[in-house]
C-alpha cells in the first residue's frame, strides 16, 4: 500500500500554520506526512529531488503567489502520484473554471480551510 503526503502550498506562513493545524486536528494523517512549502518554485525543487515512487501526494495550492504561482507549478508538475486541490482567496469564477481545466485538480475551496472542509480534504487520501 502507497504511502500518502499532503503538500500545503502558501505564501503566507500564518495560512500554513492554520491549515497544518486543521488537517493534524483530524487525527488521519501523521504530522510528518504533512508538508508546508511557501512557493511554486520550492515545492517543484522537492519534486525534482524528491519524489518517492510508492506516495501518493495531495497538494492544497494557492494560485496567488509571487513571482511563481499555483498556475506555473500546475503546469511545470510531471510527477504522476498527485492530485491537486486548489485553495485560494480568490473568488474570480475565472479562476474556477481554469482550474477545473485541468485533470488534476480535484476541487477548489476559499481560504481559509475549515474543520469540515479538512474533513472532506482528507477522504481523497483515505
Amino acid at each position: 500500500m502507497s504511502k500518502s503526503k499532503v503538500l500545503i502550498i502558501d505564501d503566507d506562513p500564518v495560512v500554513l500554520t492554520l491549515h497544518k493545524l486543521l488537517l493534524k486536528k483530524q487525527n488521519r494523517i501523521d504530522e510528518k506526512d504533512i508538508m508546508c512549502f511557501t512557493s511554486g518554485k520550492e515545492t517543484l525543487q522537492y519534486f525534482n529531488n524528491k519524489t518517492e515512487e510508492d506516495t501518493f501526494y495531495l497538494l492544497l495550492l494557492d494560485i496567488n503567489m509571487p513571482f511563481f504561482d499555483g498556475w506555473n507549478l500546475i503546469e511545470m508538475l510531471k510527477y504522476d502520484n498527485l492530485k491537486i486541490i486548489i485553495v485560494t482567496s480568490s473568488i474570480e469564477q475565472k479562476d474556477k473554471l481554469k482550474a477545473y481545466s485541468y485533470k488534476r485538480v480535484i476541487d477548489f475551496y476559499s481560504k481559509p480551510l475549515t474543520h469540515g472542509c479538512c474533513k472532506v480534504i482528507l477522504d481523497h487520501i483515505a
